[in-house]
């Protein structure tokens, strides 16, 4: 089974797989997807909405929201990276 290479280039919010462009993501998506990726721990829907939108005032259901559309984006690539641990995070 051949090795798939992910990367993230930070200077234009892309996801490669194999060496090849093949998604886009915004801000928001990039620091969720390389918090999660980096640090290999679970995060709490709260450390996320601290972490990633800094602190300010959002509605509860901004973590979720920014998660689902970034799996859906991923989906289409066949890339299943964001884990659901319930009650726990992501």
């Amino acid at each position: 089974m051949d090795k798939i290479k992910f990367h993230l280039n930070k200077k234009n919010n892309y996801i490669y797989l194999n060496n090849k462009k093949i998604l886009k993501i915004n801000d928001k998506e990039y620091k969720i997807l390389t918090l999660l990726l980096n640090n290999k721990r679970i995060y709490s829907k709260d450390e996320l909405l601290y972490t990633v939108w800094n602190k300010g005032t959002y509605y509860n259901s901004v973590v979720p929201q920014a998660i689902s559309l970034l799996r859906k984006k991923l989906y289409k690539h066949n890339i299943d990276a964001i884990i659901t641990v319930r009650g726990e995070g992501y």
